[in-house]
């Protein structure tokens, strides 16, 4: 068989362009590691809870894709579940949710988010919590008891509160309901 030859510059032009894909995903996937290292440095080093937010924000968002992007910045994560700063914490809920698959033990960080899903006094730890433990989806299953019994202890605490409400919701038991429907899916 005889190669003509706009089918000699046909098949160039075309090993050319899968060789310039290859090379532009191998150029993001090592700008997304340089990313992810910058966001755990900044997590780790921070004074400010700000950076420390996006910081762990952003780590949340590499989790999902790539557990090797967080594995480095896992155990900062975990840390920032202890801070002191409320944002901090709802913020390090839901990235370590999000995470989840650089964990060790998987069902130890969902037994801790139901944990600060009940028993944080802050609102938005709590809905961070349920947001981590909604990321999780399967590997949360075991959690959805106490997620229900959650939104029951909302809804009732707003009835209390407003006994003229017909619709008592809070934040925190819209967030649960839809993380029951995102987990049982």
């Amino acid at each position: 068989m005889q190669l003509s030859f706009s089918n000699l510059v046909a098949a160039s032009v075309l090993g050319v362009g899968l060789l310039t894909l290859a090379a532009t995903d191998e150029i993001l996937a090592a700008s997304k590691a340089k990313e992810a290292a910058r966001y755990a440095k900044d997590l780790k080093t921070s004074k400010d809870p700000k950076t420390k937010v996006v910081a762990l924000n952003e780590l949340g968002k590499f989790g999902q894709v790539s557990k090797i992007l967080v594995e480095d910045a896992y155990k900062d994560m975990l840390a920032a579940l202890g801070d002191g700063n409320p944002a901090i914490r709802a913020a390090a809920a839901t990235a370590v949710g999000q995470a989840y698959l650089a964990a060790e033990d998987p069902k130890t960080i969902a037994t801790t988010l139901a944990k600060m899903m009940k028993d944080d006094g802050d609102e938005s730890v709590r809905i961070g919590a349920i947001n981590g433990l909604a990321a999780m989806r399967d590997a949360a299953r075991p959690q959805l008891e106490e997620i229900r019994a959650v939104i029951v202890a909302e809804v009732e605490a707003a009835k209390k509160k407003d006994p003229k409400n017909m619709n008592p919701q809070t934040n925190v038991s819209r967030a649960g309901d839809d993380a029951v429907r995102y987990i049982t899916q």
